[in-house]
C-alpha cells in the first residue's frame, strides 16, 4: 500500500525574474518524446534525474514525467503525477535487481498549475531521495542495480498499457550517472551547465526553434552530451501549446556555443576562441583561469554582441600557468545572472615534470610513469575533488605502475603525483 506524505508548504517557491531559455510544452493529450537507449545512461547503482517543470492543467489521470523500463518491467524507473487530494501527488517507482522500491505519495501542498518547480531524484545504491526546488522532500531505502537493456526512455509518457501524458512545459532535463548531493543540485539548478560536467550523461535543454512559432521542421530534441537525440511524437510544433515555448525564466542561459570553445598552446602563449550565440540580454563575457581547476580568477572582460548577432571572440593569455592552466568563459546577462562554459586544460610542458600517462585517452586502465620519491598518486575531477587515490612505495628513480580507472565517469581529470600533474581523458 502507498504511504502518504505531505510536502511542506515552505517548499512551494514561486520564482520570477528576467530570462532567455526555452522549454518544450506537452499538450497532455498525446505528446511525448522517445529517446533510444545509450550505454551508461541509467545503468549501475547510482543516478540523478532532474528537470524544471510547469504543469498547465490539473492532474486528472496519470501524468508521467519520465519512464524507462525493459520488456519484463523488472528494471527501470517511472516518475509521474496522479490525482490525489486537492492538488495531486508525485510518485516514483524504481525497479532494480533487488526488487521494486516506491517513493509514494508526495501530496502537493498547493496547486502547481502554471508555476515552475525544480524536481531532482537521486539514487546511490542504498537510498532513493527526492528534492523539490532544491529542498529535501523525502527518501526511502532502496538497493540493487538499475539496468534496462534494450529499453527506450520516454519523456511525458509511460506506455500504451499505462495511458496518460504530462500536461505542461519541461525545461533543462538532465540525467547523471552519480547521485548528486543537495548542495550540488542547488548550485546548478538555476543555470545551464557545461557538457563536460563530471557525471552528466544526458542533457536536454529544449533551446530549439522559435517560442510559439512555426517549428514544424524540427523533429528531435538535442542531447548536449552525446548527441542521443529524442524524437518528438505527436507534437503540433506550432502555436502556444504542443510546441517549443518560453522556458523557466530564471534559468541563466550560456551565451556561447560550448562546442566552439577551444584553447590552443601557441609560441609560449594560450589562444582562446569561442563563438557567441544570439541571446537577448547577454552583456559581457569574462575569461577565467585557474591553476587547480577549482579557484578561478578573471583575466579579461569582453563585450557581447547585439541580441540578433552571432560573433567570433578570442583572447590570448601571454603569461600562461605552468605546468597546467585551466580556462573557462563566464557569460553574464543584464539581470546579473551567470553561466559557465566547459573547462579546458592546457599543459605548457611537452612532458609534465616526469609524470606520464598512457594510453591517453583511456577507458579501463592507464599506465603511469611516476617521478622519483612520490608516494601518493591522486586523480581529481574538474571541481578539484579527489575521486581516486593510490599509494606507492617511494623510489630513488622513476617507477611504472598501472591504475584502474574503469569506475570513473567519462570526462577530463587531472592526475597528480607530488608537484607533478598530467591531464587524463577518460573515455
Amino acid at each position: 500500500m502507498r504511504k502518504t506524505f505531505t510536502l511542506l508548504a515552505s517548499l512551494c517557491i514561486f520564482l520570477t525574474s528576467f530570462g532567455q531559455s526555452k522549454g518544450l510544452n506537452f499538450d497532455g493529450v498525446n505528446d511525448y518524446v522517445t529517446i533510444p537507449e545509450r550505454t551508461g545512461v541509467f545503468t549501475g547503482s547510482a543516478f540523478t534525474l532532474e528537470t524544471w517543470l510547469k504543469p498547465t492543467a490539473a492532474f486528472t489521470g496519470n501524468a508521467p514525467i519520465f519512464h524507462k523500463a525493459n520488456a519484463a518491467y523488472d528494471r527501470g524507473l517511472d516518475v509521474y503525477f496522479y490525482p490525489s487530494g486537492e492538488n495531486g501527488a508525485l510518485a516514483i517507482d524504481l525497479y532494480t535487481t533487488d526488487g521494486i522500491f516506491y517513493l509514494y505519495d508526495f501530496v502537493l501542498p498547493a496547486s502547481w498549475v502554471n508555476q515552475w518547480h525544480h524536481l531532482a531524484l537521486t539514487y546511490d545504491g542504498s537510498s532513493l531521495r527526492l528534492f523539490i526546488d532544491g529542498q529535501s522532500a523525502g527518501s526511502t531505502s532502496a538497493s540493487g542495480s538499475l539496468s534496462a537493456t534494450g529499453a527506450v526512455s520516454n519523456i511525458g509518457f509511460i506506455d500504451n498499457s499505462n495511458p496518460g501524458t504530462f500536461p505542461g512545459t519541461l525545461d533543462e532535463l538532465r540525467i547523471w550517472n552519480i547521485a548528486r548531493t543537495q548542495a550540488l543540485i542547488q548550485a546548478s539548478m538555476n543555470t545551464e551547465i557545461p557538457a563536460n560536467t563530471t557525471g552528466l550523461t544526458a542533457n536536454y535543454r529544449f533551446n530549439q526553434g522559435t517560442p510559439n512559432g512555426n517549428n514544424t521542421a524540427i523533429t528531435t530534441i538535442v542531447d548536449q552530451i552525446a548527441g542521443n537525440s529524442g524524437t518528438l511524437v505527436n507534437f503540433a510544433r506550432t502555436g502556444t501549446t504542443s510546441n517549443f515555448v518560453g522556458g523557466y525564466i530564471s534559468l541563466a542561459v550560456l551565451a556561447l556555443n560550448d562546442a566552439s570553445f577551444t584553447a590552443t598552446k601557441k609560441e609560449g602563449a594560450v589562444q582562446l576562441a569561442w563563438q557567441s550565440t544570439a541571446l537577448e540580454g547577454t552583456t559581457y563575457f569574462t575569461v577565467e583561469r585557474s591553476a587547480n581547476s577549482t579557484d578561478f580568477s578573471s583575466l579579461a572582460t569582453i563585450s557581447a554582441p547585439a541580441a540578433s548577432a552571432e560573433a567570433a571572440h578570442s583572447f590570448t593569455d601571454r603569461s600562461p600557468l605552468s605546468p597546467v592552466g585551466y580556462y573557462r568563459i563566464r557569460s553574464t546577462d543584464a539581470g546579473g545572472r551567470i553561466a559557465y562554459s566547459k573547462t579546458l586544460a592546457v599543459s605548457m610542458d611537452n612532458v609534465t615534470t616526469g609524470l606520464r600517462a598512457y594510453p591517453n585517452p583511456a577507458s579501463s586502465s592507464v599506465q603511469l610513469q611516476v617521478p622519483a620519491n612520490v608516494v601518493l598518486i591522486e586523480v581529481k575531477d574538474l571541481g578539484g575533488r579527489t575521486v581516486k587515490a593510490m599509494q606507492i612505495a617511494a623510489q630513488p628513480n622513476a617507477v611504472y605502475t598501472t591504475m584502474d580507472i574503469s569506475g570513473l565517469a567519462k570526462g577530463m581529470y587531472t592526475i597528480t603525483a607530488g608537484s607533478n600533474a598530467v591531464i587524463l581523458m577518460k573515455q
